[in-house]
């Protein structure tokens, strides 16, 4: 990380936040898959994406800290 400007560590934190959302999502759909047949696996995945969530909060709570403000559209850094 020594002798990263300050642009691309926010691109670098934009991408991680954009494959959280895409996991994100994805485990939203497969849990409304599951939902029908395996009412208990899909509770597992739903609760894996709530986690996924938080960490993405904390990701930008970060952007937060280290850099004065929340980006309105982090994908702009992508």
């Amino acid at each position: 990380m020594a002798g990263k400007t300050g642009r691309q560590l926010r691109r670098e934190l934009a991408q991680v936040l954009n494959h959280i959302d895409t996991a994100a999502y994805g485990l939203a759909h497969l849990t409304a898959v599951f939902e029908e047949h395996h009412p208990d696996m899909s509770e597992y995945l739903e609760n894996m994406c709530k986690q996924l969530l938080t960490l993405k909060e904390a990701g930008l709570t970060f952007w937060e800290w280290a850099w004065g403000k929340r980006p309105t559209d982090y994908n702009v850094w992508r």
